[in-house]
Protein backbone atom coordinates (compact mmCIF):
# COMPACT_ATOMS: atom_id res chain seq x y z
CA UNK A 1 0.00 0.00 0.00
CA UNK A 2 1.04 3.58 -0.32
CA UNK A 3 2.33 5.31 2.79
CA UNK A 4 -0.19 8.14 2.39
CA UNK A 5 -3.04 5.56 2.58
CA UNK A 6 -2.11 4.51 6.13
CA UNK A 7 -4.29 6.33 8.68
CA UNK A 8 -5.36 6.16 12.31
CA UNK A 9 -8.35 3.79 12.78
CA UNK A 10 -7.52 2.13 9.46
CA UNK A 11 -7.67 -1.68 9.40
CA UNK A 12 -5.15 -3.47 7.19
CA UNK A 13 -4.78 -7.05 5.94
CA UNK A 14 -1.55 -8.59 4.69
CA UNK A 15 -3.37 -10.94 2.29
CA UNK A 16 -2.37 -14.00 4.33
CA UNK A 17 -3.26 -14.20 8.00
CA UNK A 18 -2.49 -10.83 9.58
CA UNK A 19 -4.94 -8.05 10.38
CA UNK A 20 -3.91 -4.86 12.19
CA UNK A 21 -5.75 -1.71 13.22
CA UNK A 22 -3.79 1.52 13.52
CA UNK A 23 -4.41 3.01 16.97
CA UNK A 24 -2.17 6.06 16.90
CA UNK A 25 0.42 7.75 14.74
CA UNK A 26 3.40 9.81 15.82
CA UNK A 27 4.02 11.93 12.72
CA UNK A 28 7.16 13.46 14.26
CA UNK A 29 8.85 10.07 14.76
CA UNK A 30 7.11 8.36 11.83
CA UNK A 31 6.00 5.48 14.06
CA UNK A 32 2.59 4.10 14.75
CA UNK A 33 0.91 1.88 17.29
CA UNK A 34 -1.33 -0.87 15.99
CA UNK A 35 -3.65 -3.43 17.53
CA UNK A 36 -3.25 -7.04 16.39
CA UNK A 37 -6.64 -8.41 15.30
CA UNK A 38 -5.38 -11.61 13.63
CA UNK A 39 -1.97 -13.16 13.16
CA UNK A 40 -0.29 -16.31 11.87
CA UNK A 41 1.25 -16.85 15.31
CA UNK A 42 -1.41 -16.13 17.91
CA UNK A 43 0.59 -16.92 21.04
CA UNK A 44 4.02 -15.88 22.21
CA UNK A 45 6.26 -16.73 25.14
CA UNK A 46 5.35 -14.74 28.22
CA UNK A 47 7.92 -13.32 30.61
CA UNK A 48 6.99 -16.11 33.06
CA UNK A 49 8.92 -19.23 31.95
CA UNK A 50 6.76 -21.92 30.46
CA UNK A 51 3.69 -19.75 29.87
CA UNK A 52 2.24 -18.41 26.67
CA UNK A 53 0.09 -15.35 26.11
CA UNK A 54 -2.15 -14.34 23.26
CA UNK A 55 -0.94 -11.69 20.85
CA UNK A 56 -4.48 -11.06 19.63
CA UNK A 57 -5.82 -7.81 21.03
CA UNK A 58 -2.35 -6.67 22.03
CA UNK A 59 -0.57 -3.69 20.58
CA UNK A 60 2.80 -3.21 18.97
CA UNK A 61 4.75 -0.42 17.32
CA UNK A 62 6.47 -0.05 13.96
CA UNK A 63 7.36 2.66 11.51
CA UNK A 64 4.67 3.68 9.04
CA UNK A 65 6.77 2.65 6.03
CA UNK A 66 6.99 -0.93 7.34
CA UNK A 67 3.24 -1.15 7.84
CA UNK A 68 2.63 0.23 4.35
CA UNK A 69 4.92 -2.47 2.89
CA UNK A 70 3.27 -5.18 5.01
CA UNK A 71 -0.33 -4.21 4.19
CA UNK A 72 -1.88 -5.46 0.98
CA UNK A 73 -5.33 -3.96 1.42
CA UNK A 74 -7.46 -1.85 3.73
CA UNK A 75 -10.43 -3.57 5.32
CA UNK A 76 -13.68 -1.70 5.88
CA UNK A 77 -15.10 -2.11 9.40
CA UNK A 78 -18.20 -3.81 7.98
CA UNK A 79 -15.98 -6.42 6.28
CA UNK A 80 -13.92 -7.20 9.38
CA UNK A 81 -16.16 -9.85 11.04
CA UNK A 82 -16.35 -11.92 7.84
CA UNK A 83 -12.59 -11.64 7.28
CA UNK A 84 -11.79 -12.70 10.85
CA UNK A 85 -14.24 -15.62 10.58
CA UNK A 86 -12.62 -16.72 7.30
CA UNK A 87 -9.14 -16.58 8.83
CA UNK A 88 -10.31 -18.54 11.90
CA UNK A 89 -11.99 -21.12 9.66
CA UNK A 90 -8.72 -21.72 7.83
CA UNK A 91 -7.07 -22.60 11.14
CA UNK A 92 -9.76 -25.07 12.21
CA UNK A 93 -8.60 -28.63 12.72
CA UNK A 94 -11.63 -30.87 12.36
CA UNK A 95 -11.75 -34.63 12.62
CA UNK A 96 -13.11 -36.62 9.64
CA UNK A 97 -16.30 -37.24 11.64
CA UNK A 98 -16.75 -33.52 12.30
CA UNK A 99 -16.14 -32.73 8.62
CA UNK A 100 -18.70 -35.32 7.56
CA UNK A 101 -21.25 -34.02 10.06
CA UNK A 102 -20.83 -30.43 8.85
CA UNK A 103 -20.74 -31.46 5.20
CA UNK A 104 -24.05 -33.29 5.58
CA UNK A 105 -25.82 -30.44 7.36
CA UNK A 106 -28.72 -28.90 5.59
CA UNK A 107 -28.02 -25.37 6.78
CA UNK A 108 -31.55 -24.33 5.91
CA UNK A 109 -32.77 -26.85 8.55
CA UNK A 110 -29.97 -26.51 11.09
CA UNK A 111 -32.49 -25.48 13.69
CA UNK A 112 -33.97 -28.96 13.37
CA UNK A 113 -30.75 -30.64 14.49
CA UNK A 114 -31.38 -32.22 17.86
CA UNK A 115 -28.14 -33.84 19.00
CA UNK A 116 -29.87 -35.57 21.91
CA UNK A 117 -32.21 -37.41 19.56
CA UNK A 118 -29.59 -37.99 16.88
CA UNK A 119 -27.04 -39.36 19.38
CA UNK A 120 -24.48 -36.76 18.38
CA UNK A 121 -24.31 -34.63 21.50
CA UNK A 122 -20.58 -35.25 22.08
CA UNK A 123 -19.83 -34.28 18.49
CA UNK A 124 -21.94 -31.12 18.76
CA UNK A 125 -20.21 -30.19 22.03
CA UNK A 126 -16.79 -30.48 20.32
CA UNK A 127 -17.99 -28.25 17.49
CA UNK A 128 -19.32 -25.72 20.01
CA UNK A 129 -15.93 -25.75 21.77
CA UNK A 130 -14.21 -25.15 18.41
CA UNK A 131 -16.54 -22.21 17.71
CA UNK A 132 -18.26 -23.80 14.71
CA UNK A 133 -21.84 -24.00 15.97
CA UNK A 134 -23.74 -22.40 18.83
CA UNK A 135 -27.10 -22.60 20.49
CA UNK A 136 -29.48 -19.70 19.97
CA UNK A 137 -29.95 -17.44 22.99
CA UNK A 138 -33.68 -18.01 23.52
CA UNK A 139 -34.75 -20.87 25.85
CA UNK A 140 -34.92 -24.13 23.93
CA UNK A 141 -33.18 -22.31 21.12
CA UNK A 142 -32.11 -23.96 17.94
CA UNK A 143 -28.54 -24.65 16.89
CA UNK A 144 -26.88 -22.32 14.40
CA UNK A 145 -23.60 -22.09 12.54
CA UNK A 146 -21.30 -19.36 13.83
CA UNK A 147 -19.53 -17.01 11.47
CA UNK A 148 -16.54 -19.37 11.63
CA UNK A 149 -18.76 -22.36 10.81
CA UNK A 150 -20.29 -20.58 7.82
CA UNK A 151 -16.84 -19.48 6.63
CA UNK A 152 -15.53 -23.05 6.94
CA UNK A 153 -18.39 -24.39 4.81
CA UNK A 154 -17.79 -21.66 2.21
CA UNK A 155 -14.04 -22.45 2.13
CA UNK A 156 -14.83 -26.14 1.52
CA UNK A 157 -17.11 -25.34 -1.39
CA UNK A 158 -19.72 -27.76 -2.75
CA UNK A 159 -17.56 -30.79 -1.86
CA UNK A 160 -18.36 -30.29 1.83
CA UNK A 161 -22.11 -30.51 1.24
Amino acid sequence: MRLQDIRVAGIYFDGKSGVREVVSLDAHEGTLVYKILAAKVEFEQDHVPGTMRSCIGGTSRCDAVSLAKWAKEEVLPAQLPALLARLAARKLRLTPTEKTFLGNLDVTKLGGVNPLVNGQLALVRRLVTKGVIERAAQPGGDWALTGVGKAWLQEQGPSAR
